[in-house]
């Protein structure tokens, strides 16, 4: 029976970074059946949504879904974290929640209310900062590898007149930059961590994972 606690997250990119994560740290979730392999049921389930505007769409009825535990939230700050954070705020206001902080909280949030499933929010990349899961990804990204100061670099060597990506995707461009440099050229972010091309067990990385056990009690 699969679990009554879920993860939402803003996309699938964001699913199977988050997926690959867990497994290096031994988490145990809800995966859906693999080739020739069964399913398995874990502490918690990953729902990836589609985009920002769904998963906010679709808040206030998980929280309402039947014997709902625990409903853990990952979203981008982008530009503007305080806006986002506003925005899960009036959500769960009109839900019956009360004990919200006015802003994101070091470490990840964890709000309780009795008689409705604790929620817990992570604002990309660390609950401050401007950004989204690519900054995440590039705290996992070893500061002295010489291929990553040399892709950040080459995008910030591009002329803003030859670009075709915005100021806001700058980092995005870097870390598939890099990721294109790897032993398996091109290689997608969560299978970056899955090859420890990326290092799961960052300050970043592991402030994360100790947000998730306590929300999940994993």
């Amino acid at each position: 029976m699969p679990s009554n606690s879920i993860l939402l997250v803003e996309g699938v990119n964001d699913a199977h970074v988050f997926f690959n994560l867990f497994d290096r740290h031994s988490i145990s979730f809800d995966k859906p059946p693999m080739k020739g392999q069964p399913s398995v049921e874990g502490k918690f389930s990953v729902k990836p949504q589609d985009g920002i505007e769904t998963l906010l769409k679709n808040l206030g009825v998980q929280i309402k879904a039947s014997e709902r535990e625990n409903i853990g939230i990952v979203v981008d700050a982008d530009e503007d974290p305080q806006s986002r954070w506003n925005a899960l705020s009036n959500i769960l206001r009109k839900a019956g929640y009360k004990n919200i902080p006015s802003s994101a909280v070091s470490g990840g949030a964890i709000i309780h209310e009795e008689g409705l499933p604790s929620i817990g929010i992570w604002v990309m990349p660390d609950n401050s900062l401007l950004g989204m899961l690519e900054h995440f990804v590039a705290s996992m990204v070893s500061g002295s590898d010489p291929l990553w100061i040399h892709a950040q670099n080459v995008v910030n060597n591009i002329q803003i007149s030859d670009r075709k990506f915005s100021n806001r995707h700058v980092m995005k461009a870097q870390i598939h930059t890099w990721l294109a440099w790897q032993e398996v050229p091109g290689i997608p972010m969560g299978a970056a961590i899955k090859a420890t091309f990326l290092d799961a067990n960052t300050p970043l990385a592991s402030q994360f994972i100790s947000w998730v056990k306590t929300l999940f009690n994993c």
